[in-house]
């Protein structure tokens, strides 16, 4: 080899060799000067995310991961037999349910509701068929059973007052007709005062009637103690 070769030579082995190197220490270089010195800087900037400074984020390789990411196959079972159903589908059937059973206890409270008036309609209609029946049945015998009190006032002497707030009177009785009171053996006619009525101050709705006290004596010589008398009215 020339001289000329030679130095062509000795001038170029410093770069074959560092080639040669780099082409093998390269990834020893990278890892032991390179990176520690760009995450040095990234770490100074602020450029590594919280969840890398905290470890949150590892590596792993394909078995790893199999391994940890095994599904028991009793569980694909349940779930290919439906038996298993997502959070989700939970929530609507619960959801469904609690307006099926609002409706429910709404449609109840409306039944119970329609029956209570039912009920008071039928006995409002019994309550007036009932004083119908008992109308009917005074018109039928030409009178009907009154409870007679006496006052002192001698203007209504001869005459018989007569509480109106009661149906039978208020419907069968008129003001100023003259009515026969019977008791026992003893009767007597009077001329008829038709007007409200009660008893020890409180509003009656019953067949009473009111004599003047001379006048209840002789009808009811057997009821002076008391008072009150029972006598049938007729017309």
């Amino acid at each position: 080899m020339n001289e000329f070769w030679k130095g062509v030579l000795f001038g170029l082995l410093p770069t074959i060799i560092m080639a040669i190197l780099s082409s093998l220490f390269f990834d020893i270089f990278i890892d032991k000067v390179i990176l520690p010195g760009v995450v040095k800087q990234l770490e100074n900037q602020n450029y590594v995310s919280h969840d890398l400074k905290e470890g949150k984020f590892v590596s792993t390789n394909l078995d790893s991961f199999n391994t940890n990411h095994m599904i028991d196959s009793s569980i694909l079972l349940n779930l290919k037999d439906g038996e298993f159903v997502l959070t989700k589908k939970l929530e609507s059937v619960e959801e469904n349910n609690n307006e099926r059973l609002d409706k429910v206890v709404k449609d109840y409270k409306q039944a119970i509701f329609s029956q209570s008036e039912e009920i008071a309609f039928t006995r409002s209609d019994v309550d007036k068929l009932k004083k119908v029946i008992t109308v009917l049945d005074a018109k039928l015998n030409e009178g009907f059973q009154v409870k007679v009190y006496y006052h002192h006032n001698r203007e209504y002497k001869g005459q018989i007052q007569l509480n109106t707030n009661n149906i039978l009177i208020k419907k069968l009785l008129i003001h100023g007709s003259e009515y026969q009171l019977n008791h026992a053996s003893n009767y007597a006619d009077f001329d008829a005062v038709l007007r409200p009525l009660s008893v020890d101050g409180k509003l009656s709705f019953e067949p009473i009637a009111s004599l003047y006290i001379d006048d209840h004596n002789k009808l009811f010589d057997d009821a002076k103690s008391s008072g009150v008398g029972d006598a049938q009215l007729r017309w």
